[in-house]
């Protein structure tokens, strides 16, 4: 004879739990289904397949965790009743975004019941709109960045329980120098995920360029030649923003006049920024004061000159005639 098989008692608990019963090597997917906590093991073969599908919800962020409704949810057999609760990641969603919306709550406890299948849904939190008003943006010299120093304006349509946690900044459209730049507004602060903003006129203003100054240059003294023109080399520029570079071309020098001298006063003209990457616009070069040079006298001959024989008279007096300069 054969040996009794052994055999576990399950309690009623045990049967009606999923996870002990898949552990205990019953086929819950294909052959059998449960309802944890409400149903012992039913056969799938003699009950009615019910699909319940979640949809899609959407809503503006109010602040306000959001509860669950039948709003969306498709079932598909019509003559099907009941309520539905939704669970998982969607119940309580507060923060704008997207969430998963998982269905449960409905079950069968007898064999020609259900076999209620699950479709998961999408939660969508908007952002809310704030419009702000009178907002004014200060002008500025550029600085490489698109930061605007936002000041005044009154914004409407926070939630009150996010006075206090939101903020207003504001960002240039474009960080190079010009007039009548856009500025765009944005939020920060705890509450800034949840929160977009809209202008009724739009925001404006100006950055200026950025004035450089030249040092270091110097100035190459010359000898006299009847003009003002100055030769002028080296040089550094100062005030770039910083990790940026410039070059500087076309400087002209001009002494204040012709005349030979030392630490004669020196003008700097038509010197221009340039450069590869369109930086230069954003700056105005301030040509250098208190740069001088010399102008060295020019050295003459003479030559064609003749001197007069004369009569002993007891001095070295020579008369001389004629000759002519040269250079």
């Amino acid at each position: 004879s054969q040996p009794a098989a052994q055999v576990t008692g399950l309690t009623t608990a045990q049967l009606q739990d999923a996870a002990t019963l898949r552990n205990a090597g019953w086929d819950l997917s294909n052959t059998w289904i449960v309802y944890d906590g409400k149903s012992g093991p039913l056969l799938r073969s003699f009950m009615t397949a019910l699909t319940i599908s979640a949809g899609s919800v959407s809503k503006t962020y109010d602040g306000l965790a959001y509860t669950a409704n039948s709003s969306g949810q498709t079932i598909s057999d019509p003559l099907v009743l009941g309520s539905l609760v939704a669970g998982g990641t969607a119940q309580g969603a507060i923060n704008a975004g997207d969430y998963s919306i998982q269905l449960s709550g409905l079950y069968s406890t007898s064999q020609q019941g259900y076999a209620i299948d699950y479709v998961d849904g999408t939660l969508t939190v908007d952002k809310r709109v704030v419009t702000v008003t009178g907002a004014s943006v200060a002008d500025k010299v550029y600085d490489g960045t698109a930061l605007a120093n936002l000041s005044s304006g009154m914004a409407s349509g926070i939630v009150a329980s996010d006075l206090g946690r939101l903020t207003f900044n504001g960002t240039f459209a474009s960080p190079n120098a010009g007039t009548g730049i856009q500025v765009n507004l944005g939020t920060g602060g705890a509450a800034a995920g949840n929160y977009s903003v809209s202008t009724a006129t739009p925001v404006t203003a100006t950055i200026s360029a950025k004035a450089l100054t030249l040092s270091g240059l110097t100035v190459a003294s010359k000898t006299y030649d009847g003009n003002t023109t100055a030769t002028v080399w080296g040089g550094v520029l100062n005030g770039l923003v910083s990790g940026e570079t410039l070059g500087f071309s076309g400087a002209i020098g001009q002494f204040e006049n012709a005349n030979a001298g030392i630490g004669k006063t020196v003008l700097l003209s038509g010197a221009t920024l340039s450069d590869g990457t369109g930086l230069a616009s954003n700056y105005s070069l301030t040509a250098p004061l208190g740069l001088t040079g010399t102008i060295t006298p020019k050295a003459l001959t003479v030559t064609g000159l003749s001197a007069t024989n004369k009569v002993y008279d007891g001095t070295t007096v020579a008369n001389v005639t004629g000759g002519t300069l040269n250079g």
